[in-house]
């Protein structure tokens, strides 16, 4: 505390040298003035001595790091070997695209019977789990996009039957879920699950308490949760109870379940806690930094996201768009369009400097 009382003090060097003018002569105040400054500037460097890169940070957070082994969640069984037979035959059009599927296509979906279409959807998740080594191994990109197309029409009919299938897809594999979804993992899905999950917390509160699972398929789940307390789709108390039973139970497990604690995990839940000004969970959240359980490179060490937590009563920034389908593949559109543009006029730059005559 003397330390920082010495520094507020400093703020103003010229308001100490007041209380040196009625004993000392114009020069020696004058004098006192500019030690004072010298201090505070010998104060300030050193505290950017003293400050850690965030190279630094995230070497020391490596130290304490903790990260699971996936264990696929187990699956219902293939029908048949190749692709399911649909009961609507429409949803093969789902293994024809990638980004570019017409809209028409999708619009045409739609309409189809509803639980019938949910039915085949749930199909053509399982069937991505099935034969995952079979279809990437084909290294064709339209193929790889089927399951997304899927997930985005379930969200679309707010598909909460789905629900089961969609912790199974997200259950797998992290080279599965990577390959199917790629960015999306952290983009998008987290809307798919809230869409689909709005009433079922209980059932995302158990994919939370497994242990085995990727570690950005949880932090979708949690991100869904977030989202629909900042949407006031959901109450703010249900959200903060979820998450403190998330908390309480990784806490508490964290040495008698294995394969359970993620300290990356808890680095996302961290920002969760911010983002619904969860002050009734501070001791929660202390405790995952007291024992290093919550990394110092995602919101900062714990006096870092306490006075966040007192600074920030708006996280409105923190509520992110619920787009329709078309939205979202507008979206995906513009930025392949993007990427070859950048495609594009990279291969030009390549060929003026493989023919420079033209500079002679």
């Amino acid at each position: 505390m003397q330390k920082s009382r010495q520094e507020k003090q400093l703020r103003s060097p010229e308001k100490k040298v007041e209380l040196f003018l009625n004993e000392y002569e114009f020069q020696k105040a004058e004098a006192k003035s500019e030690e004072l400054k010298s201090s505070r500037t010998n104060i300030n460097m050193n505290k950017r001595k003293q400050k850690k890169t965030l190279l630094e940070v995230m070497e020391e957070d490596s130290l304490f790091a903790k990260s699971v082994v996936i264990t696929p969640r187990p699956i219902p069984p293939q029908a048949n070997p190749g692709r399911p037979i649909f009961t609507n035959p429409e949803v093969n059009e789902l293994y024809n695209y990638g980004y570019d599927i017409p809209y028409d296509t999708l619009s045409a979906i739609l309409t189809l019977p509803r639980e019938t279409l949910i039915d085949d959807l749930k199909k053509v998740l399982y069937d991505a789990c099935h034969r995952y080594e079979e279809i990437s191994d084909k290294n064709n990109p339209d193929l790889d996009w089927f399951p997304l197309h899927a997930l985005l029409l379930l969200r679309e009919l707010k598909a909460e039957d789905s629900l089961d299938a969609i912790l199974d897809f997200l259950g797998q594999e992290e080279e599965q879920i990577n390959y199917w979804l790629g960015d999306a993992i952290t983009e998008s899905i987290w809307s798919v699950i809230a869409a689909c999950g709005k009433s079922r917390l209980d059932t995302l509160l158990d994919f939370m308490k497994e242990p085995g699972r990727l570690t950005w398929s949880k932090v979708a789940v949690a991100e869904a949760v977030n989202q629909l307390a900042l949407q006031n789709l959901i109450f703010r108390d249900s959200a903060v109870n979820w998450l403190k039973e998330v908390m309480e139970y990784h806490l508490t497990n964290v040495e008698t379940i294995e394969n359970l604690a993620d300290t990356d995990l808890n680095g996302s839940l961290v920002g969760i806690f911010l983002d619904l000004q969860a002050h009734e969970l501070s001791h929660l959240v202390k405790q995952m930094f007291d024992e290093r359980l919550a990394p110092h490179s995602y919101a900062g060490d714990w006096p870092t996201v306490e006075r966040e937590l007192d600074r920030s009563a708006d996280r409105s920034w923190a509520k992110r768009k619920l787009e329709t389908i078309f939205k979202t593949y507008d979206i995906y559109r513009k930025v392949n369009e993007r990427l070859e543009r950048d495609k594009r006029y990279s291969k030009e730059d390549d060929e003026i400097f493989e023919d420079p005559g033209d500079f002679d």
